[in-house]
């Protein structure tokens, strides 16, 4: 699924080339690292992992954008590069019950029970996915 999801104060938008140099810098952080069991990769590495995440039909990579920082319209396919954070550097983190919605959200694009997909799109309330 090559999708955004939009929510009132965040959107996911697929991990593209264009935020690999964002990304690299953040996981320069120790504490990232070994909070996510991450070792620490080369630039080009970083571009050589985030084409094998888009490739691999059998994950789903997301940045997750705090709207408050996108410049201008938000605009799928558009990488909006100077929204992206991490949760614990923007206001986004009171939006954390909105993110989880907005993953909530993705799974529906994954093959699950029709009842459980009922309950996912309840819980995804007011999100609009950008397809």
């Amino acid at each position: 699924m090559k999708a955004s999801v939009e929510g009132e104060k965040v959107i996911l938008v697929p991990y593209m080339k264009e935020h690999v140099p964002k990304y690299h810098q953040w996981m320069q952080d120790p504490a990232l690292l070994q909070a996510t069991g991450s070792e620490p990769l080369t630039l080009d590495e970083e571009y050589q992992m985030q084409l094998s995440w888009t490739q691999d039909p059998h994950k789903q990579t997301f940045i997750v954008l705090d709207k408050e920082l996108v410049v201008g319209d938000f605009i799928h396919g558009d990488a909006h590069v100077e929204a992206g954070v991490l949760a614990e550097q923007s206001p986004c983190v009171a939006a954390a019950e909105e993110l989880l919605q907005c993953l909530l959200l993705v799974t529906l694009e994954l093959p699950i029970t029709k009842p459980k997909h009922e309950e996912l799109q309840q819980l995804s309330g007011n999100m609009v996915t950008h397809a």
